[in-house]
């Protein structure tokens, strides 16, 4: 009999688990995402897959190995809602926020821009108005707008300090790509490991009809509007004002939370959002089969109650 090579460990989001039995799995609403839902990696859900994450403690685990895969590598910053932006977008980076135009110009350019009148312009008034302290259009446009350090210091001109600040913040649009890909993937991470932490359930004795029809999904009618556009979306369409608004109170009527027609017809094209709108709608007719149950349940129960007394 021909000999067999050992068949690979997969890491796939089919497949990861303690070698030798199967894990449990949670499927992400109608998209049939599945990642493990207890022991196991751990996985964060994201429109990109499934992001192995480390995770200590467990001998042999498939995320343990993998934290361990290479030596001496980065552990990846955990980050909140307090974390701020200069910490997100420079980390390690020993930059003042208090420089100077010119310290500044010959830090991150080499001296390029300087001019000696500028010698005490503060980098928070620069911002203001950049076109008053670099004449050259070509430097300011081509390469200081593009520098995260600038962004940094623009964003805290305009109030944004934190990541909870830029989770609201609505002019996203207006950050270069890399330094809002920066912003955007640490929020997404917070709010993964967020959604992640309220799912894992065990069944007791006392699981309950809810949790028996909603094992297995992760659930996202509960999900807030402004995180699902922040992690699905790039944070186009968020408001300040619906921070506190769920999906499922959007769908019934999202002309009343993105007034811009034009940026609602946008978000309403896209797969996430026919996703994301099936998979509460779904979650929203599950929860009337619960209160119908409740009530069979309850009448079942009152109605025992009754013979025994008689």
């Amino acid at each position: 009999m021909a000999h067999r090579p050992p068949r690979r460990a997969s890491a796939t989001p089919n497949a990861i688990g303690t070698a030798g039995r199967d894990s449990p799995r949670l499927s992400f609403g109608a998209s049939d995402t599945c990642w493990p839902q207890l022991g196991g990696a751990s996985g964060m859900l994201h429109r990109t897959g499934v992001v192995m994450t480390p995770r200590s403690g467990i001998p042999g685990d498939v995320s343990d190995a993998a934290a361990r895969h290479v030596a001496g590598s980065k552990q990846r910053p955990q980050w909140t809602m307090s974390s701020s932006v200069k910490d997100t977008l420079l980390e390690g980076s020993t930059l003042r926020t208090d420089m100077k135009l010119n310290d500044f110009l010959r830090s991150k350019l080499g001296g390029k821009g300087v001019v000696k009148k500028n010698e005490n312009v503060a980098m928070e008034v620069f911002v203001q108005e950049p076109d008053a302290y670099v004449k050259n259009q070509q430097l300011l446009e081509g390469i200081i707008f593009n520098l995260t350090e600038y962004q940094m210091y623009k964003l805290h001109h305009k109030g944004v300090f934190s990541l909870e600040q830029w989770r609201d913040y609505e002019g996203k649009d207006t950050v270069t790509p890399i330094a809002r890909g920066k912003l955007n993937a640490a929020l997404t991470q917070i709010l993964t490991e967020r959604l992640r932490g309220t799912q894992e359930m065990k069944f007791t004795i006392s699981t309950t009809i809810e949790e028996v029809l909603f094992k297995g999904r992760v659930r996202v009618n509960e999900m807030k509007l402004n995180d699902f556009l922040t992690m699905e979306l790039d944070g186009r369409g968020v408001v300040a004002t619906n921070r506190s608004v769920l999906l499922k109170e959007f769908f019934k009527n999202p002309n009343n939370y993105i007034r811009d027609k034009g940026v609602l017809k946008e978000i309403q094209a896209t797969d996430a959002y026919a996703r994301m709108e099936r998979a509460v709608r779904e979650e929203m007719d599950l929860e009337e089969v619960v209160r119908s149950l409740y009530k069979m349940v309850s009448a079942i129960y009152l109605g025992g109650q009754k013979l025994l007394r008689r």
